[in-house]
């Protein structure tokens, strides 16, 4: 069940649009799955592990005309490794 829920959650990208004539204001929630090691010395064996994580995103666009346009925006995705070191 949980396979089938996180894939669900990697396709879908939910955004909302906040929109006039010269600007658009637009909020992400990214989900994403980070794959990594369980442990990185060269005498163990070393597993692949997945890990899910969230980010959020936020951009503004301002349209100058009908064909041209300026983005800017701001993002955060904290990612958690759950992994060995010595």
């Amino acid at each position: 069940m949980r396979p089938i829920l996180l894939y669900c959650l990697l396709t879908l990208s939910v955004s909302t649009y906040g929109q006039s004539p010269k600007w658009q204001l637009t909020f992400q929630l990214q989900p994403e799955i980070t794959f990594h090691k369980d442990s990185y010395p060269w005498w163990k064996e070393n597993l692949n592990k997945s890990t899910f994580n969230m980010g959020v995103a936020s951009t503004a666009q301002y349209n100058i005309s009908h064909c041209f346009f300026v983005n800017a925006g701001m993002g955060f995705i904290s990612r958690t490794l759950e992994t060995a070191n010595f």
